[in-house]
């Protein structure tokens, strides 16, 4: 009824002159509806600023179908009309554009969504069950990542592309896991603040890359799923998970990255943690992580590496230097030395995500939730073990071998399975 009320006066708010065509009527009401569901969504869910990232760019862009809904290419000027405090005495929010490339521009809950006006709006009426995500994006995506150096900005272009026999059957498995999650049984032990994802984040969407400078739309470049609304929180908040009301197994495959470049280069993935193997010693769980960090960065290079990577600065001592850290990784698996610093990191995600994308079949057709983390899948407890023999069945389909997997359902638990 807002929506509609609001739409009905856009016309005066703007003092346009002219008539609108009924098609550009029904746009507008189409974009201030999902204006105002954004801004009662994070207004409900208590989170302050109450406002929203919104991209202004993509809409000059044009995007095709594919991606960019249709009717919203108004919604700059929507925004503008409705954020204007000298055409309403009640502006429905705060638009702050911004210059940055890269960077979304932002829109804030204005005066109608005060909630000292009851009689206007009353956000204690809300609740997460309320909310739902509109179904029917694309979920198979293309896109290539620019980035300017000189401004250390970075920034994702979806790029278009024609159907093809496999981009149908992989929006049609992406459909089918989609379809398990948007009715299953899962909450989150977690105030509204944190728990209003559940139910508007659980359409998994899939994401393909291009290398850089290319231009022929190709699938087998990463792959990964991203949209849930698990995938942000850090594990000790994944604990909180509640799937079928009950306690999750996080489950993972060991060494993931490092066991399918030995696959890549025809070698059967050794036994243990490859990551710990690069000191000849059981590290700390620091110093393992900032060697994975770095055996991951060495993956997505093509030249040798000198310095060390940013992120992995933190878990190494001040004196560490990229160069030490190479060695040890290359002497720790010399097998497979020409596989670093190739370029081929991109890769090593797709045939991880094709493992994970047919274990989530397989558990669909068991009647099993899972929740992806890019190289694991969390489940509820009872199905642990069911999980932990299909994710195996799934690795050995893909890759002809059988990957260890790792149980991190607690902090405490450690445990190992076999698969």
């Amino acid at each position: 009824m807002l929506g509609e009320n609001l739409a009905l006066t856009f016309d005066l708010n703007e003092r346009r002159q002219r008539r609108r065509k009924a098609r550009d009527n029904t746009n507008i009401e189409r974009i201030i509806r999902a204006i105002l569901t954004n801004l009662a969504f994070v207004v409900a869910s208590g989170r302050e600023p109450a406002s929203v990232a919104v991209s202004l760019r993509s809409v000059k862009q044009k995007l095709s179908p594919r991606y960019d809904p249709k009717g919203f290419g108004q919604l700059t000027h929507v925004l503008e009309t409705l954020s204007d405090v000298k055409r309403s005495a009640t502006p429905v929010c705060t638009l702050r554009k911004s210059t940055q490339r890269g960077v979304a521009s932002r829109v804030t809950a204005g005066d109608l969504f005060n909630v000292q006006t009851p009689s206007v709006w009353k956000p204690s009426w809300l609740r997460p069950e309320y909310f739902g995500r509109a179904s029917g994006g694309e979920v198979i995506r293309l896109s290539r990542t620019v980035r300017d150096f000189v401004a250390d900005t970075r920034e994702t272009e979806l790029v278009d592309y024609d159907d093809t026999e496999e981009t149908v059957r992989f929006r049609g498995e992406m459909h089918r896991i989609n379809h398990h999650l948007a009715s299953a049984q899962m909450d989150l032990l977690a105030d509204d603040t944190v728990r209003m994802g559940v139910f508007t984040h659980r359409e998994l969407r899939r994401h393909f890359k291009l290398l850089q400078g290319e231009t022929a739309p190709r699938f087998d470049l990463c792959g990964r799923l991203f949209g849930g609304w698990w995938q942000g929180l850090s594990s000790m908040d994944r604990m909180a998970i509640r799937i079928d009301g009950e306690s999750i197994a996080d489950l993972d495959f060991s060494s993931m990255f490092l066991r399918l470049a030995y696959v890549q280069a025809g070698l059967a993935p050794p036994a243990g943690d490859l990551y710990a193997d690069v000191f000849g010693f059981a590290p700390g769980p620091k110093l393992r992580e900032g060697a994975k960090k770095v055996v991951n960065a060495m993956f997505f290079r093509s030249t040798p590496l000198s310095r060390m990577p940013k992120e992995a600065r933190d878990y190494f001592g001040p004196n560490a230097s990229g160069a030490w850290i190479r060695s040890k990784i290359l002497e720790a698996h010399t097998p497979i030395r020409h596989v670093f610093e190739s370029g081929g990191g991109l890769g090593l995600m797709f045939t991880e995500s094709q493992i994970l994308v047919a274990a989530l079949l397989r558990l669909v057709d068991a009647g099993v939730t899972a929740l992806p983390m890019h190289d694991g899948l969390m489940v509820a407890r009872s199905k642990a073990d069911l999980t932990a023999k299909v994710m195996g069945d799934a690795a050995e389909a893909i890759t002809g071998h059988r990957l260890p997997i790792s149980l991190k359902s607690q902090p405490e638990v450690m445990a190992h399975i076999k698969a």
